[in-house]
């Protein structure tokens, strides 16, 4: 099964402070992707016929490969990653534990669609 998803937005872009609170929060930019990610996600989940799309449980390690495709070499594939696990948690697996990433491919260059894929190895 794969999935291809809008390029995540930078780890370090993810966690705002806000002086009010004194404490840091999801960013409008976060939020916002994680939405239309996690939107994203489970309409492909659905018409790949998986049963029981939100949050599958996973006994042992679920094995992905990702690739980004950057529109540029100026983004770090690893600090992506975080916040792809996170948003997909819920919708694609129950708890990002579980995920051992085998591959990542992150220098494909595609400047007209940018993009993340995330392949299910085991499914």
């Amino acid at each position: 099964m794969k999935i291809v998803l809008p390029l995540p937005i930078s780890d370090n872009r993810r966690l705002i402070f806000a002086p009010r609170l004194r404490r840091f929060v999801s960013s409008k930019e976060y939020r916002d992707y994680r939405k239309s990610a996690r939107v994203l996600a489970l309409m492909q989940v659905r018409q790949q016929g998986m049963y029981n799309p939100v949050a599958p449980i996973f006994e042992s390690q679920l094995p992905i490969k990702i690739t980004f495709f950057l529109k540029d070499k100026r983004r770090d594939a690893a600090d992506m990653i975080k916040t792809l696990l996170d948003v997909c948690t819920g919708i694609l697996w129950d708890d990002d534990k579980w995920i051992c990433v085998q591959m990542v491919h992150p220098l494909l260059i595609d400047k007209k669609s940018p993009r993340v894929e995330l392949e299910f190895l085991c499914l």
